[in-house]
């Protein structure tokens, strides 16, 4: 049996055998992973692969729109928190795409979002009720997943199908190949969270006139959130400034979000000598009112977002960016030259 599942950051999936399950056995629109449906149910490709006519498009946009920004407000939370809002989101994505799609598009649907949530959907209903998986399969799988997660990639994406696989039924394994459906490159996927949230109410504005992201559509943008004393923001400033010297003449913006914690950091002034001593040429927002860190609902100092040219949020990294060998500012400074690189829509 040729691969059914790829590691890639978190658990992806890639080609599997062709054949589909019968409607009645799988959910037809899984939707309580509402964000990652509305990831898969917006790109082009994977709009090609369920056929959708112009009309179907154009409800889906709509149902994109609708949701992306609260979805994206969601993001951080624990699984505990804002339950209500939650649910209601799901219900909404739900519902929308019932309207729009045809049941063989949402059975389509709802297998490319089995590839897209890996391994880890199986051990949990209603996929393992499906498959018929015992709580001994289940606990097995569940340790594999986490010695694969630790793991480097490549060695994880080699050996865990072969050893997930070796813990199912042959049975089991037929379900499973009918569950995914046919092949289906997710590589191609744009990953996309919403519209970046407009700039607003900036006390001050250093090295620029005011900005707003409409007007810098067409050019790529890094928003950082950061505060003067805090040392782990320090910390990442050269990264951003050497990405000021590699990209801006190719079309990329760095804006620094000056987002205060103390007191201390509430001093204009002392904001503006800051930039000047770090020699800081990019523009700086003075977010004295932390209303731009609540309207991305930002949690932490340092965090760093890209946008990408048609305005839209679709990278993110939270603190410093090589922490104790971390390679956040290798891999960040490739995504800004993948999305420099874009073209069209």
């Amino acid at each position: 049996m040729r691969r059914l599942f790829a590691l890639l950051v978190i658990i992806l999936c890639a080609a599997a055998p062709s054949g589909r399950a019968p409607a009645a056995e799988q959910p037809q629109t899984p939707a309580r992973d509402a964000s990652l449906v509305v990831q898969l149910v917006r790109d082009r490709t994977v709009q090609s692969e369920l056929d959708l006519k112009p009309d179907q498009k154009k409800s889906v946009a709509a149902l994109v729109a609708d949701v992306e920004y609260p979805l994206f407000l969601l993001r951080d939370a624990a699984a505990d928190q804002h339950r209500d809002k939650r649910e209601a989101l799901a219900t909404r994505v739900e519902s929308g795409l019932r309207e729009a799609l045809a049941a063989p598009q949402r059975q389509r649907l709802a297998e490319l979002l089995l590839r897209a949530q890996g391994y880890p959907a199986l051990v949990a209903p209603p996929h393992s009720d499906v498959l018929g998986l015992s709580k001994p399969q289940a606990d097995q799988i569940s340790k594999l997943l986490a010695a694969a997660q630790k793991a480097k990639a490549g060695t994880a994406a080699a050996n865990v199908d072969k050893q997930v696989l070796g813990v199912l039924t042959s049975d089991q394994s037929g379900k499973l190949s009918q569950m995914v459906g046919g092949p289906f490159d997710l590589s191609r996927i744009r990953i996309v969270a919403c519209l970046a949230p407009e700039l607003r109410d900036v006390e001050r504005w250093i090295n620029t006139d005011p900005l707003t992201f409409s007007g810098l559509k067409g050019r790529v943008v890094a928003v950082h959130f950061w505060a003067f004393g805090c040392i782990n923001c320090v910390h990442n400033l050269p990264h951003y400034q050497d990405w000021q010297t590699r990209f801006a003449d190719r079309g990329l913006t760095i804006l620094g979000i000056h987002t205060p914690e103390t007191q201390a950091e509430r001093s204009l002034e002392s904001l503006a000598q800051q930039v000047k001593s770090r020699d800081i040429a990019y523009p700086v927002a003075a977010d004295a009112k932390s209303t731009n860190w609540a309207a991305w609902a930002n949690n932490l100092w340092p965090s760093v977002y890209l946008v990408d040219k048609q305005g839209y949020v679709r990278y993110w990294w939270y603190g410093e960016l090589n922490w104790q060998g971390a390679e956040g500012e290798a891999l960040m400074r490739k995504r800004i030259g993948e999305l420099l690189a874009e073209k069209g829509s």
